[in-house]
Formats: structure tokens, sequence, C-alpha cells
């Protein structure tokens, strides 16, 4: 798969530690971690910390994949999965609009 994964998610992880707990969730779920697995989480695999979730938070993330887009050529076709329960998702989308990620 070529696609990258960016989880969004409160600040405790850097790119390194991300990939490195993903790998751990992987191996505790009995996945084998190849070469070829490994080597796509180190190279498609990238976290960004909301912070608190403001306009500026979501500016940066734009700004983030805008970058690995064009790092890894890919097309900007995006998908932004939010964990978050259905009732308060409407009230979730609104601060990414400004920032371009709702197009």
């Amino acid at each position: 798969m070529s696609l990258p994964v960016w989880p969004v998610v409160l600040p405790v992880h850097n790119d390194a530690s991300f990939r490195s707990w993903t790998q751990e969730g992987l191996i505790d779920i009995a996945l084998m971690i190849d070469e070829e697995t490994d080597r796509w989480l180190n190279e498609r695999v990238y976290f960004q910390p909301l912070n608190a979730g403001h306009a500026t938070d979501y500016q940066i993330l734009a700004k983030r994949i805008t970058a690995l887009e064009q790092q890894h050529r890919l097309l900007g076709n995006r998908i932004l999965y939010l964990a978050l329960p259905p009732a308060i998702f409407p009230g979730a989308t609104p601060p990414g609009a400004p920032a371009g990620l709702d197009s």
C-alpha cells in the first residue's frame, strides 16, 4: 500500500515513537513484521498532534499533509479519520474548514 497514514491525536508521540508504538501493537496482535512492513511503517506512517484543536493546529496539519503529498508524489486525495462519537462529529469538523481540510 502506498498511501501514507496520518493519525491525528493529542500530543503523546512524534513520528518515530508513533511508528514504534504501531509496530508493537501489530506484534501484540500476532502479526509478523517483515522487512516490507517495517519499511512501510518507516516511510509512510506519520504522526501529527492537534494540541487543543484550534484553527492554527489544523493549518499546521494541512501544511504538513501538503508537504508529505509532494514528497511522496501523491495527488492530494485524502481521507481523514476522526475517532469521535457520532453525536459530537458535526461540532468537530469546522476547525478544519479554514485550513482546507474539508474539501
